[in-house]
């Protein structure tokens, strides 16, 4: 198996040392970028788009900022929603308030899964 990866679309992106996107098999990882139209352009060359993001992770300077991308969120991402973390960080890039990296998969789509009658995993000492 190979790992594809691609630059982004900013004229910064071909000088970092690291690809801002990657596929693994069916598996779309993307590095951290910043809003979400950003993120669909790193997996778009993969097939994928926003609908196909499986878990998130967030970075914001501060709360204020999450409570905005709250907002936003709501109008772009529609239910089921992906898994997702969101950490207050303090070593975002100069002039950076929110950095986002995710993992999709191309052709596949969230539905909402049945809880287990026991609870979640594990919840029951397993």
């Amino acid at each position: 198996m190979t790992i594809d990866t691609l630059h982004g679309p900013w004229a910064w992106a071909p000088k970092a040392r690291y690809a801002q996107a990657a596929r693994a098999g069916g598996l779309i990882f993307t590095g951290g970028i910043g809003p979400f139209g950003d993120q669909g352009k790193l997996i778009a060359p993969f097939g994928a788009g926003l609908a196909n993001t499986a878990s998130r992770n967030v970075y914001v300077s501060d709360m204020d900022v999450y409570r905005e991308f709250e907002a936003v969120r709501q109008e772009i991402l529609t239910a089921p929603h992906p898994a997702s973390t969101v950490v207050k960080a303090g070593l975002l890039p100069d002039g950076m308030r929110i950095e986002i990296n995710a993992v999709a998969r191309a052709e596949a789509s969230r539905v909402e899964a049945d809880m287990l009658a026991d609870g979640p995993p594990g919840s029951q000492g397993e």
